[in-house]
């Protein structure tokens, strides 16, 4: 019989965010196809113009998609034409100027506005160190409590990190969040001596 305990650990480090990414969209509709398309493609030419003078350098627009528009089966009422952009902005002071002015040049459709860090490699790297700590805590905790000692790691696993349950409730999309979590979770077995 193997003697081993395998054990979960799991971390958090919340830090400030230095990056947001915005997608929004340009669409319109109407009768004809190519007063549409030049109606999209002219309003997305200037939200891509307030980006630029915003600072956002960092842009990726899709494709013109156009699509017909009924009222019912059989009952066409027109086109509709729609360009997506995905934004990241470094500079969060701008947030809300930004948000106005892609609104007040166009843009009708905002996705998502979610705050990230450029440091994420470097926090989840410390979360995962503080999740194998957590870890080796309780297999020390449960060594302890049958009267063994605990020897080496003989098994790391990365598990999948869901919504954090202690989280404050403040999510990462909120217009101004305070700190942004970087989760780990580990299952470590260790060799029971």
């Amino acid at each position: 019989m193997e003697r081993v305990v395998t054990v979960f650990g799991s971390a958090v480090v919340r830090v400030e965010p230095d990056v947001m990414s915005l997608r929004l969209a340009v669409s319109r509709q109407g009768p004809r196809p190519r007063d549409v398309i030049r109606e999209t493609q002219q309003a997305a030419q200037i939200v891509r113009t307030l980006l630029g003078k915003a600072g956002v350098t960092d842009v990726a627009a899709s494709r013109l998609i156009l699509a017909q528009v009924a009222e019912g089966p059989g009952q066409a009422r027109g086109f509709a034409a729609r360009i997506g952009f995905t934004a990241v902005m470094p500079d969060l002071s701008r947030t809300e100027e930004v948000l106005i002015g892609v609104v007040d040049a166009g843009a009708n459709e905002i996705g998502a506005v979610e705050f990230h860090t450029s440091r994420w490699a470097e926090l989840r790297a410390e979360a995962r160190r503080r999740a194998v700590d957590a870890a080796r805590a309780a297999a020390e905790a449960y060594a302890r409590a049958a009267g063994v000692g605990l020897g080496s790691v003989v098994g790391i696993a990365d598990q999948a990190v869901g919504p954090d349950p202690a989280d404050d409730g403040h999510p990462t999309t909120a217009l101004a969040p305070d700190a942004i979590p970087v989760a780990a979770r580990v299952a470590v077995t260790f060799e029971l001596v």
